[in-house]
Parts: C-alpha cells; structure tokens; sequence
C-alpha cells in the first residue's frame, strides 16, 4: 500500500468543490467529498483502478455517482492526487 499525498492544488480543488457544492445542498456537498476522499483512498492501495493520461506518469479515476474526476500520479511508495475536477469542466491533466 501506498502513502496517499495531495498537492496543494488538489486541495484547493476540494475547497472550490465544497463551495460550490454547498450553494446546492450542505448534506449534497458532505455526499461528495466523502466519495471523493473514498475513492482517493482506495487509490493508495489498488492504484491501477484508473486509466492513463496523456502520459504514463498521470493517470485518471472518474467517480461517476457523483461526476468527479481524480488526477493522479503514482511514484515508489507514495500516490499523489494532483487534481479534482467535474466531468462537466472538461478539464486536461
């Protein structure tokens, strides 16, 4: 298993998330960083789960209950999520 990291970016997406979120629903947004926090968890023990990027090193994991997104990447002993994003964003790596 892994040392699951977040970038300081993926951590501001999950606070630009949790805004938003809770402009629609307190409990809608609490539903969606669970999942997202889950799912980045599972990562650091199973971290093939998601599909390669663009290049090797990145690779990607949709949530699709809730149309997240996980960017990540995994190194020797460590699995960073390096970004969040909604489907709907059409976002790159």
């Amino acid at each position: 298993m892994r040392i699951l990291r977040w970038t300081p970016e993926a951590i501001d997406d999950l606070d630009r998330i949790d805004l938003f979120n809770r402009q629609r629903s307190d409990s809608w947004a609490a539903r969606v960083e669970r999942r997202i926090v889950a799912r980045a968890r599972s990562l650091a023990a199973t971290p093939f789960q998601g599909r390669t990027a663009d290049t090797n090193s990145v690779r990607l994991l949709s949530i699709p209950d809730i149309q997240y997104i996980i960017t990540y990447r995994i190194e020797d002993s460590a699995l960073w999520i390096v970004r969040i994003h909604h489907a709907r964003e059409g976002r790159g790596t």
